[in-house]
């Protein structure tokens, strides 16, 4: 099944893998930033639940968000 994952989604998924790489979450392999959306959302899609938004909105200035 293909998805579409507009620019937005892709790049908070990728700046949340970013955050729990750094943080040491070994679910997060090297390359996350270079696989295509369909698989991005397969293998990392967890990062956008619920229970992990409350350590990915912490100010920890570790990854700038970008302010559109």
């Amino acid at each position: 099944m293909t998805t579409t994952m507009d620019k937005k989604t892709r790049d908070e998924i990728i700046r949340r893998c970013e955050i729990f790489q750094y943080l040491g979450d070994s679910a997060i392999c090297s390359d996350y930033d270079q696989i295509p959306p369909d698989e991005l959302m397969e293998r990392y899609g967890w990062v956008m639940d619920k229970d992990n938004d409350s350590i990915c909105r912490l100010e920890l200035k570790l990854v700038p968000r970008e302010e559109n």
